[in-house]
């Protein structure tokens, strides 16, 4: 089964309904802007997980510190070699936009708003070539307080 673009936007919009905060008991999907993923934590704050993105590599997520820390490596899908590695913390800061959801099935449209914190990088990230050779580091502010 193939999407065109419109029936994607519309999965998409609802796969970030289903993973944003629209209710207190909810918790807010996290947004990592280099890699312009998602990721929706556990209540516990300390978790680890590897999600594939793009279809061509993968991110190891380590949440640490409360959730004001985490930990990314991303790899090469085709080999698993380490492509770069670094610290992201909790900016606090909370994007919030409009979506549009479809009900499947049906013709019924709403619109909901959407909620993502931004995590920015911070400390020394780490890239590295094909063969793993680290090929260079780049140093990131690190947070007030």
């Amino acid at each position: 089964m193939k999407l065109n673009l419109s029936e994607f936007r519309c999965v998409f919009s609802l796969f970030l309904i289903l993973f944003s905060t629209n209710a207190s008991s909810q918790r807010s999907s996290w947004y990592f802007p280099e890699y312009k993923h998602y990721f929706r934590p556990d209540t516990t704050c300390y978790q680890t997980i590897v999600e594939s993105i793009w279809g061509w590599q993968y991110l190891k997520i380590s949440v640490f510190d409360n959730c004001r820390y985490v930990e990314i490596s991303c790899y090469r899908s085709k080999d698993s070699t380490l492509k770069q590695k670094g610290l992201y913390y909790n900016t606090n800061t909370v994007i919030t936009h409009p979506v549009t959801v479809r009900q499947a099935g049906t013709d019924s449209v709403r619109t909901e708003e959407s909620t993502q914190t931004l995590f920015k990088r911070t400390g020394v990230w780490k890239f590295y070539n094909t063969a793993g050779h680290l090929i260079k580091t780049i140093k990131y502010k690190k947070p007030d307080g």
